[in-house]
């Protein structure tokens, strides 16, 4: 019996990826801009596995700027563990993660900086943790913002896959 249940969350699993299954590259797209960029964005899916001779998945219905980054890296953590993914190209307005850091200077003075940072999804087996709540270094701490980085089971910092974004907008931090 143990091993029938086995067997049916397998074929589960490989039902759900089945249409990502073995695809190296994934393609990220807002949910809301698709539907006016759904022929460009399936160029560009032909154009990379032909011209980079690697399979190609779109997610065209799941994201958009409301949705979390956990969410959005949770899809990533589960396709790097699946099939290995190599990397993956955001298209749109979608959630950026947000980091910041202070520094406390010999004159009492506080240098506070906040910047987004996609290594946040890079770093598939990185932890990431906000530990600093709005108010908290002299009224500068955001709630939501990460301001802790511990490395992943490899004991390194680096990042497992790459991310590339194309958005219309500005991004926070970057002008």
């Amino acid at each position: 019996m143990k091993k029938q249940v086995s067997a049916i969350i397998t074929a589960l699993f490989l039902l759900i990826v089945s249409s990502e299954s073995f695809c190296k590259i994934g393609i990220v797209v807002n949910k809301d801009l698709y539907p006016f960029v759904r022929d460009e964005i399936q160029t560009l899916a032909n154009d990379i596995s032909t011209i980079e001779g690697e399979s190609v998945w779109i997610d065209s219905t799941t994201y958009n700027e409301e949705s979390t980054t956990e969410d959005l890296r949770f899809k990533l953590f589960n396709m790097y563990y699946a099939v290995s993914l190599d990397g993956c190209i955001f298209i749109g307005n979608l959630p950026i993660a947000m980091y910041e850091t202070y520094k406390v200077n010999s004159n009492g003075t506080i240098d506070y900086s906040e910047f987004p940072i996609d290594l946040y999804f890079m770093d598939i087996n990185g932890q990431w943790n906000d530990n600093h709540q709005d108010g908290e270094w002299g009224g500068r701490a955001k709630t939501g913002y990460f301001d802790e980085h511990i490395d992943g089971t490899n004991g390194s910092y680096k990042a497992d896959i790459w991310i590339s974004r194309i958005i219309p907008d500005k991004v926070p931090g970057l002008g």
